[in-house]
């Protein structure tokens, strides 16, 4: 019940379900019927600003069994810009007794640890703040028993750049596989010195062993260069 996405929300599906707050309120009831298994849900803190309605969403989503509950701190109108409302969020773990796990702009340890401190929620849900970096997990987890992060080397990133565009190849093929993994690949050489030059040089081939012979000569360029 958070997904902004048109193509979802205009079906009355994702978001567009805060705006039918009864219907909602029976497709959880539906849920936990049918099942003893852990039920969670997750909403954003309403359709707009004029209809922030995350409160007593999550009050109805607690009272029709709702295990725990997620929440992002954006409207379905903001979809991913601006910032995450993390007061509202902390005003939700306030009046819920479920756990409640905050959601929204955690791109770092540093995010994590400032959005558990201010909302005193049970946990955080990581979604744009993995993509390139699944290390992330590694450094929150670090950093919640005390530890300095560490940062992935680029060794890291280059047998993961590989390992993806292997998997992927085995599950889509390798000529789909080649073009879906332009993004990924922009998204984990996102800061590297002359990244750009190399994800454009990636996005007109479509072979994969091109793609990871340049994908080394790449990461052996910025060892060289060290």
């Amino acid at each position: 019940m958070g997904c902004p996405a048109p193509k979802v929300t205009n079906g009355g599906s994702g978001s567009a379900l805060m705006k039918t707050p009864e219907l909602a309120a029976k497709i959880i009831e539906a849920a936990r019927q049918a099942t003893q298994l852990p039920l969670s849900v997750k909403m954003r803190i309403g359709w707009d600003e004029k209809s922030i309605n995350v409160l007593p969403f999550s009050k109805m989503a607690e009272e029709e069994g709702a295990d725990y509950i997620t929440v992002h701190g954006r409207t379905r109108a903001q979809h991913y810009s601006g910032k995450a409302n993390w007061e509202v969020i902390a005003r939700v773990k306030r009046e819920r007794k479920i756990p409640v796990i905050a959601n929204g702009d955690v791109f770092s340890w540093a995010d994590a640890k400032a959005l558990l401190e201010l909302s005193g929620c049970d946990g955080i849900a990581i979604g744009r703040g993995a993509l390139g970096n699944p290390w992330i997990f590694r450094e929150i987890k670090q950093g919640l028993a005390g530890r300095d992060p560490l940062p992935a080397v680029p060794l890291e990133i280059q047998e993961l750049c590989l390992r993806h565009a292997r998997l992927m190849a085995e599950w889509k093929g390798e000529d789909r596989a080649v073009i879906e993994m332009r993004k990924h690949f922009a998204w984990y050489l996102k800061g590297l010195r002359g990244a750009a030059q190399v994800r454009s040089r990636i996005n007109t081939m479509d072979s994969l062993i091109e793609v990871e012979n340049t994908i080394r000569e790449y990461f052996q360029s910025l060892s060289d260069h060290d």
